[in-house]
């Protein structure tokens, strides 16, 4: 879901960063609220990434497999989180 675009209209983002892309939709809905601003995509479990890649393929929109935490996946499996 995306949030509400009142505050990040005012400021006219030139570059947008997405955290957990999981299938890319977001990253679309993002390029058509701000056609001028860069959308950068990360996705870190391989299985989506692919679907990502399929989604995003020839949208301008950069998609990288890439996590953005220090925690590897058996860390975070201890702290409940999958």
């Amino acid at each position: 879901m995306i949030f509400p675009y009142a505050y990040i209209e005012r400021i006219k983002p030139k570059t947008i960063f997405e955290f957990g892309s999981f299938d890319g939709k977001d990253a679309i809905e993002l390029t058509k609220a701000f056609p001028f601003a860069r959308v950068i995509s990360f996705e870190a479990d391989p299985e989506r990434f692919e679907i990502c890649e399929r989604n995003l393929y020839g949208s301008g929109i950069e998609i990288h497999h890439a996590a953005i935490t220090n925690f590897t996946y058996e860390e975070t499996s201890k702290l409940g989180l999958q």
